[in-house]
């Protein structure tokens, strides 16, 4: 069983979402993905027990609406299934996942936690840990908020849960770097450059955050 209780409420909370929704778990697809979990994630499979089944049927829904996010945006269907994939039903084995944490613009942001003198985790994104820690520091977003826009509460919540999930450091980096108006190749670099030219690690952070809301602008 997981002992992160906020990670199983937020499974509770969305499988009963979609239940009240008329959506009935046990898709082929939940199947197959809960088989790759057993066979290539064992340890997150073991972690997660009971839970595993429900947590497959909320990220099978997931991953289906991502998709249709991403061809709104303009994406080939074939890349948004792809995208989609990837960002959502945890499939990469646990022994393969490249360390995205010996990325510079994760070693980047490494650097301004540490002046920052902030508890850092190699298990995770570097990036969203200092995404976190800026929001508690009170970093603002700057950025013209339209009425259907996230909110900085709501890229709060969107990084911790996505910390929460205890994603290995490449699904963190890649959510991040995932907007769909922009190549990853782009969006990386831009999200270096503005790391590099950080005067401060909140300034960092903040650099950070307003990419990680331009990502959920871009998503829908």
């Amino acid at each position: 069983m997981m002992e992160d209780l906020e990670m199983v409420d937020w499974i509770n909370q969305e499988a009963a979402k979609l239940n009240r929704d008329g959506i009935v778990q046990g898709s082929r697809r939940e199947t197959d993905m809960l088989a790759v979990w057993k066979r290539d994630r064992p340890e997150m499979y073991q972690r997660l027990g009971d839970l595993a089944p429900r947590l497959a049927f909320v990220l099978d829904l997931k991953c289906l609406q991502a998709r249709e996010q991403y061809i709104r945006a303009g994406w080939p269907p074939t890349d948004a299934e792809n995208e989609a994939t990837k960002e959502w039903l945890l499939l990469a084995p646990e022994d393969e996942d490249p360390d995205a944490n010996t990325w510079p613009v994760n070693r980047l942001a490494l650097q301004w936690l540490r002046q920052a003198d902030a508890e850092d985790d190699s298990s995770a994104a570097f990036l969203l840990q200092l995404a976190f820690w800026g929001l508690q520091e009170g970093v603002e977003i700057r950025r013209s908020s339209e009425p259907d826009h996230p909110g900085s509460n709501d890229v709060m919540l969107a990084i911790h849960w996505l910390l929460m999930r205890r994603l290995t450091a490449l699904d963190g980096t890649e959510w991040l770097l995932s907007n769909p108006n922009l190549g990853r190749k782009e969006a990386m670099g831009n999200l270096l450059h503005q790391l590099e030219q950080a005067r401060a690690p909140l300034e960092a952070a903040q650099a950070v955050l307003e990419t990680a809301y331009d990502r959920m602008v871009a998503a829908g």
